[in-house]
C-alpha cells in the first residue's frame, strides 16, 4: 500500500502544479504583458493553454476559468495527468486488495467487472455490473465487491465522461472525505437538506416481549439494538460500576427505515446527514434528552452505536454544548462510517470496529484499502466474515456474533476499557427518536 499512498501524493503535488499554472492565464500581471507585448504574451499564453489543455489539466483547487477548461477537456474524453496518476494510485490498492481477497479474482463476473475498470472499459463495466445487481439484486451485488467498493467506484468517477463526479473520484483517491455520491457526483449536502425537524427522543415503555441482555458486553450491547431495531429505540442506562461510581451509557440504534421516512430521523437521509454534517435531528434530539432524563451536569458518559448510531455517537461528541456540559469518556462504533468524524474531547476513547464485506463503513470514502489513517490513536478492528451477504452482514445482531465468536480478543479488550460502565444496571429507560 505503500506505493498506492505514494502515486496519491505525486498526484496531489501535479494538481497543485496544474491549478498555479491555470491561475497564471487569468494573471493580471500576465494580462498586463500580453498588451505590452502582444507577440511574446499571446506566445506564452498560448503555450500555457496548450500544456493545460494537453494533458496537465487545472488541478482539483482551480478557478472559474481552470473549472470551465476542465469541462471542455472532459467532454474530449481526455483525462488530466492528475486524474490519471489518481487513478494509478487507485488501481494499485485494487491489486493489493484482491490479493487479500482471492475470491473477489475466483468470481469470474467480479474479476471482469475489475479488469474493465482497472482498464478504462467504461461502458463495459457498466454494463457489467447493471448485470451483476440483476442477477444477484443490488444488496448481494454490492455486498460482492465490498472490499473494494471505494476504490472502483473512484476510478469511475475519475476516468469516466462526466465532469461533475471527478472531486469524489479524486478525494477517495488521495484520502479525503468525499462531498458527493461517485456516479453523478450529487452532493450530499444538498441530499442532507431534504431533513427538517427540530428533533425529539420520546420517554416509551419497552415491549414485554424484549429481554435485554444485561451483561455490558459490546457483544451484548450489539445484541440489544438488534433486538431493538423494529422499534428503533434508543436506550440510556445508569450503571453502578465495580468501584462504586455511577456512570451512564448511551445506546444508540442505525437505520430504522432503508427509504425517506417523514417523521423518523433514523431514514436514509438522515443517515446520508449525520455522515456529512455533525448536526441533524437525531443529535438535536439528544441535546435535550440527558437533562430530561437526570443525567447531572459533569456526569461520565459513554457512547455505544451501530451504524448511523455510532455516527451520532461522533456527532455528540462534535457538539461544543454538549461536550462542555457532561464528560465523554469512551466511544465504540460498530459498522459506522466514521473515519472523518473529529471530536472535540481530547481524552476520548474511540473503538471502531467493521467488517471488510459491509459496505456501510466505507460510505464516508475510506474504505478498507486506504493507505491514509485521519485517526492512528483510535483502537480499530477491521476483521473479514463474508459467509453472510450484504446487508446480512451489516446487522447488530451479526455484529454481535462477529464480537463474541470471530475476533474474541477484539471484544475482550473493549470490555476491559468499558470496565467503569459494566456493573449494577440501576435504571434502563428507553426513546423513541423522531424529526418533530
Amino acid at each position: 500500500m505503500g506505493l498506492a499512498r505514494d502515486l496519491g501524493v505525486c498526484a496531489e503535488q501535479i494538481a497543485t502544479t496544474a491549478a498555479r499554472l491555470t491561475a497564471l492565464l487569468s494573471d493580471p500581471v500576465l494580462l498586463r504583458s500580453v498588451a505590452a507585448s502582444p507577440r511574446t504574451g499571446a506566445k506564452v499564453t498560448a503555450r500555457l493553454g496548450r500544456a493545460i489543455a494537453g494533458g496537465l489539466g487545472c488541478g482539483t483547487e482551480t478557478n472559474r476559468l481552470g473549472k470551465v477548461i476542465a469541462m471542455l477537456t472532459s467532454a474530449t474524453g481526455r483525462e488530466s495527468l492528475p486524474a490519471l496518476v489518481a487513478a494509478s494510485a487507485l488501481k494499485t490498492r485494487v491489486r493489493a486488495l484482491t490479493k487479500l481477497h482471492p475470491e473477489l479474482r475466483e468470481d469470474a463476473d467480479l474479476a471482469a467487472l475489475i479488469a474493465a475498470i482497472e482498464g478504462d472499459r467504461q461502458v463495459e463495466a457498466v454494463r457489467r455490473f447493471r448485470r451483476l445487481m440483476k442477477e444477484r439484486g443490488t444488496q448481494q451485488a454490492l455486498g460482492a465487491i465490498a472490499p473494494v467498493f471505494i476504490e472502483l467506484s473512484g476510478l469511475i468517477a475519475l476516468l469516466d465522461e462526466n465532469p461533475f463526479n471527478d472531486a469524489v473520484g479524486w478525494n477517495f483517491a488521495v484520502g479525503k472525505p468525499p462531498t458527493g455520491e461517485p456516479l453523478l457526483g450529487v452532493s450530499m449536502t444538498w441530499v442532507s437538506a431534504f431533513e427538517k425537524g427540530e428533533g425529539s427522543a420520546i420517554p416509551v415503555g419497552l415491549p414485554p416481549e424484549v429481554s435485554l441482555d444485561d451483561t455490558g458486553t459490546i457483544a451484548g450491547h450489539m445484541r440489544n439494538i438488534g433486538v431493538l431495531r423494529p422499534y428503533g429505540y434508543m436506550l440510556l442506562q445508569r450503571v453502578r460500576a465495580g468501584d462504586g461510581a455511577e456512570r451512564w451509557l448511551l445506546v444508540l440504534p442505525g437505520m430504522t427505515s432503508d427509504t425517506v421516512s417523514s417523521d423518523s430521523t433514523q431514514d436514509l437521509v438522515g443517515a446520508i446527514r449525520n455522515t456529512q454534517l455533525t448536526e441533524s435531528t437525531y443529535t438535536r434530539a439528544l441535546r435535550t434528552t440527558f437533562a430530561a432524563a437526570g443525567v447531572p451536569d459533569g456526569a461520565e458518559i459513554a457512547l455505544i452505536g451501530h451504524s448511523q448510531g455510532g455516527v451520532v455517537a461522533m456527532n455528540i461528541v462534535s457538539d461544543a454544548e454538549l461536550v462542555e456540559r457532561y464528560r465523554f469518556t469512551h466511544l465504540v462504533a460498530v459498522g459506522s462510517p466514521v473515519d472523518y468524524k473529529k471530536p472535540l474531547v481530547a481524552d476520548l476513547w474511540v473503538a471502531s470496529v467493521t467488517n471488510q464485506h459491509d459496505i456501510v463503513p466505507a460510505l464516508d470514502g475510506r474504505g478498507f484499502g486506504a493507505v491514509h489513517n485521519p485517526h492512528p490513536d483510535w483502537y480499530e478492528v477491521d476483521f473479514a466474515d463474508g459467509r453472510h451477504g450484504f446487508p446480512a452482514c451489516h446487522g447488530a445482531k451479526r455484529y454481535a456474533e462477529n464480537l463474541a465468536e470471530d475476533i474474541p480478543e477484539a471484544a475482550a479488550h473493549i470490555d476491559r476499557k468499558l470496565t467503569g460502565y459494566r456493573g449494577e444496571v440501576l435504571g434502563t429507560a428507553a426513546f423513541r427518536l423522531s424529526d418533530k
